[in-house]
């Protein structure tokens, strides 16, 4: 299609870009829907009338985004299913680490309509990963090396994460950037080699307050993006995960403003579009991080190219993270 794709944007006919919310079914997946069908989830907020399909002790009825792909009949979709992941960092020890996941599992374990992932210290992930074993719960790790094995000390590789049942590897984030060195090649090294090993990346990338300031936000993170996933092939793109963490909203409490944080996704997926295509691009989910909390969540969450968060702090609290998550649910 000429010209300038337009954002997403709500409340519109199905033909001209419209982000529709349909509910999930048990399964998680949704078919793609011909012509304006548009149904709207209830309202946390709602009346009961309004909120006959919500399920009880959830909030608000499961729902996922369906995003239009941009294509020129209009009819063709693309579903992103929502992500919510919980990046402890270096906190919990691993009975505080059995104690948080027992207490989450109590209200996720069977979750519909969002991937939730903990992605506790290495120390933690075997004992995690038995607590939320057969629940909608995922595993993730926060670091790995893209060799197999060798000299590498204090590094894990991704064949170890792989025997404790993670399923998800952060990479790039800012701390290990900044405080640890790690480079753009290495992003791209980490994430290669994560996609051979089965391993779903979430991809990190983001600016300082420095950078943002002298307006060097887009160029940072173009060469974030297209030097930390070059070249990826389109069907490996689909797969991976990718979060917008402006750095200078990480633990400080301050937070991007929903339409700062919706300008960054939406030039990061025009970059992704650059290096595949439309659909590829609308099928990929960026995630939001940067303090997010549940006061916040909810109006980041229903900005069109915001697809969950990346949490920190706030995920170190079971009940802020199961708050954020089913905020997810009642967007919009």
């Amino acid at each position: 299609m000429p010209g300038k794709q337009a954002p997403a944007k709500r409340g519109a006919s199905h033909a001209d870009g419209v982000v529709k919310f349909l509910p999930a079914p048990l399964c998680g997946v949704y078919p793609a829907k011909e012509g304006p069908v548009i149904q709207e989830p209830c309202s946390c907020n709602a009346a009961k009338p309004a909120r006959a399909a919500c399920r009880p002790g959830n909030d608000c009825a499961p729902a996922i985004l369906q995003k239009s792909n941009g294509l020129e009949n209009g009819l063709n979709t693309i579903m992103r299913k929502p992500i919510i992941a919980g990046n402890w960092k270096m906190n919990k020890t691993v009975s505080e680490a059995v104690d948080f996941v027992e207490a989450i599992k109590r209200d996720l374990a069977d979750i519909k309509g969002v991937d939730v992932v903990v992605c506790p210290p290495f120390t933690a992930l075997q004992a995690v990963g038995n607590v939320i074993a057969g629940t909608a719960i995922g595993l993730g790790a926060q670091n790995m090396h893209w060799e197999k094995s060798g000299a590498f000390t204090g590094a894990v590789s991704a064949g170890m994460l792989r025997e404790l049942y993670c399923h998800y590897v952060i990479i790039g984030h800012s701390e290990r950037r900044s405080l640890f060195g790690e480079t753009d090649s290495d992003v791209n090294r980490k994430v290669k080699t994560a996609l051979a090993s089965n391993l779903l990346p979430i991809v990190c990338v983001g600016e300082t307050l420095k950078q943002r300031k002298a307006g060097k936000t887009e160029s940072v993170l173009k060469t974030q993006i297209e030097k930390g996933l070059k070249n990826i092939e389109k069907k490996e793109l689909k797969s991976l995960i990718t979060a917008y963490e402006p750095i200078w909203a990480i633990g400080t409490g301050v937070t991007a403003t929903p339409d700062q944080a919706q300008q960054g996704h939406q030039f990061i997926r025009g970059l992704l579009k650059g290096m595949s295509d439309e659909k590829t691009s609308q099928s990929i989910r960026i995630q939001y991080g940067g303090s997010v909390k549940p006061e916040n969540a909810g109006e980041l969450f229903q900005q069109p190219d915001i697809d969950g968060g990346l949490i920190g702090g706030a995920s170190l609290d079971a009940d802020s993270f199961v708050r954020i998550v089913k905020s997810v649910l009642c967007a919009g």
